[in-house]
C-alpha cells in the first residue's frame, strides 16, 4: 500500500517529480511508490531512494493489473504520455475506485474526451481528477484566479470582461516526452478531433464572452502595460481551454461561492513576450508555418521525429536551474454590472517551467491526501482544473516552497485614456 504513486518514473518529468517528493520536507508523512514498466528502469533513473520507497512494475496496458495497482494507493501522479494513448485507462481506474489523480498533460483533445466519459461518474465516486496540473496549465490558471481574488476583495460584485497574460519563460529546453507527444498528435490524431476540442469554451460547461481571435501576429497587454508585446504561443490554446473550464465551473457554482465567479462575459488569451514588434511578428509567422508544416506534410513530421531526443532525456540540471518563468496578467473588469471599469495586474515569478511542473504536481498530490481541506467544489469530485480543485490552498502551499511568487494589485480606472494617445 502507498499514499502516492508516480507512474512513469523513468521518464524525464516523472524523474524530477519523484526527486522532488523524495527530498520533500514532509517526506516522513506519506508513503511513496514509484512505478515503471520494469524495476530496472526505475533504478536507472538514479534517484535518492531509501528503504521506505516502494518500487513497482506496472504495465499500464494490462487493465486488470492496473486496476489492482490503483486500488493500493490514494493518489496517482501520471507522468506517462502521450495521454491520449495511455491516460484513459488510468483515469478510468481512478474514477471507478474513488481514487484521486493529477497529471501534467497539455493534450486538450484528450481532456475533452475524459470529461465526456468520466466527469459525471467521478462525482458519484468523489474521485478528484485534475489534468494539466503542471506548467500546462496551472500558472495560467493561477494568475487569472489571483487577479479575480484581488478584484473581489475590493469590489465584491465585479465581473471580468477580459484577461490577458504575457509569458516570459525559459525552460532550458524541452523533455523528450513533450516533443514526442507533439509529433504523435500531428501524426496520429485526426485533425477533426483536435479542431473540435480547440473550439473556444470546448472544455467549459458554459460559454463566456466573445472570444479573442485565435491567432494574431502581434499581441500586447492592455493599457497601462501595453508596452509589453509578444508573439503567438503554441501553449495558448491548451492553457486557454483550462482557464475557460475554471471560469465555467466557477460560474455554475456561483450561487454557493459568488466571490469566486469571474462573470458571464469572461474571456482569456495569452502570448509569449517578445523584444520588438518586428521580432514578435516574425516569431508568430514562423510558429504558424511550423505548425502548418507539421500538420500537413508527412516529410516534415518524419524529419522532426529524427531530430527529437529519445525518451527520458531533457535539459541538464544546470540548464533547469538557469531557467525562469515570469508571467504578467492584466484583467479588465467592471466594478459591478454596468459599473465603472477597473484593471488588475497579477504577476508570477518562478523557476524553470519544467521544475514548476514537478513542484505543482507533487504539491497538488499531497493536498489530495486530505481532500476535506480542499474547496467545496473539489470535494464533490469530477474532472477539475488546478484552481477549481485546489484554489487558495495550493497557492499558499506553493508560496511556502520558495519557488513560486504570485501577487496581484488593482491598477485603477481602466477607462482613463492613455496619455500617449492624446
Amino acid at each position: 500500500m502507498a499514499d502516492i504513486l508516480i507512474l512513469g518514473t523513468n521518464g524525464y518529468s516523472g524523474r524530477i517529480t519523484a526527486k522532488y517528493l523524495l527530498e520533500h520536507p514532509q517526506r516522513n508523512t506519506f508513503r511513496l511508490a514509484l512505478a515503471a514498466r520494469s524495476r530496472s528502469k526505475i533504478e536507472a533513473a538514479k534517484l535518492p531512494l531509501d528503504s521506505s520507497v516502494q518500487l513497482w512494475e506496472v504495465d499500464i496496458t494490462d487493465e486488470a493489473a492496473l486496476e489492482e495497482t490503483i486500488g493500493k494507493v490514494s493518489v496517482v501522479i501520471n507522468c506517462v504520455g502521450p495521454y491520449w494513448r495511455t491516460g484513459t485507462p488510468i483515469v478510468r481506474a481512478c474514477v471507478r475506485q474513488g481514487k484521486h489523480y493529477v497529471d501534467i498533460t497539455g493534450e486538450t483533445h484528450w481532456i475533452y474526451d475524459i470529461i465526456q466519459l468520466y466527469d459525471f461518474h467521478a462525482t458519484r465516486t468523489r474521485s478528484i481528477i485534475v489534468p494539466s496540473c503542471g506548467f500546462d496549465s496551472a500558472p495560467s490558471d493561477a494568475v487569472v484566479y489571483a487577479a479575480n481574488r484581488a478584484l473581489k476583495a475590493r469590489y465584491p460584485d465585479a465581473e471580468i470582461d477580459g484577461s490577458v497574460t504575457a509569458i516570459d519563460a525559459d525552460s532550458g529546453g524541452l523533455g523528450a516526452g513533450t516533443l514526442q507527444t507533439v509529433l504523435s498528435m500531428f501524426s496520429e490524431v485526426p485533425r477533426s478531433v483536435i479542431e473540435l476540442s480547440s473550439q473556444s469554451y470546448a472544455l467549459s460547461p458554459v460559454h463566456g464572452g466573445k472570444p479573442y481571435p485565435k491567432f494574431n501576429f502581434l499581441y500586447a497587454l492592455p493599457y497601462p502595460l501595453n508596452n509589453v508585446i509578444g508573439a503567438y504561443s503554441i501553449m495558448a490554446p491548451m492553457n486557454s481551454a483550462i482557464v475557460q473550464r475554471t471560469f465555467g465551473l466557477l460560474e455554475l457554482n456561483k450561487s454557493k461561492a459568488p466571490q469566486l465567479a469571474y462573470g458571464p462575459r469572461f474571456r482569456y488569451e495569452e502570448f509569449n513576450v517578445s523584444r520588438g514588434i518586428i521580432r514578435a511578428c516574425l516569431t508568430s509567422a514562423l510558429v504558424a508555418v511550423g505548425l502548418f508544416s507539421l500538420a500537413f506534410f508527412a516529410p516534415v513530421r518524419w524529419l522532426f521525429g529524427r531530430v527529437i531526443p529519445s525518451s527520458g532525456n531533457g535539459p541538464t540540471e544546470a540548464k533547469l536551474k538557469a531557467g525562469h518563468l515570469n508571467m504578467t496578467n492584466v484583467t479588465t473588469a467592471h466594478t459591478s454590472p454596468g459599473g465603472s471599469r477597473v484593471r488588475v495586474k497579477s504577476e508570477l515569478k518562478s523557476n524553470s517551467p519544467l521544475i514548476i511542473t514537478s513542484v505543482v504536481a507533487a504539491e497538488a498530490a499531497l493536498l489530495l491526501l486530505n481532500p476535506s481541506k480542499l474547496p467545496e467544489l473539489a470535494q464533490k469530485g469530477g474532472i477539475l482544473t488546478p484552481m477549481t480543485a485546489f484554489g487558495d490552498v495550493l497557492l499558499e502551499r506553493l508560496e511556502k516552497t520558495g519557488q513560486w511568487n504570485l501577487s496581484a494589485e488593482i491598477l485603477g480606472d481602466g477607462d482613463a485614456e492613455n496619455p500617449k494617445t492624446k
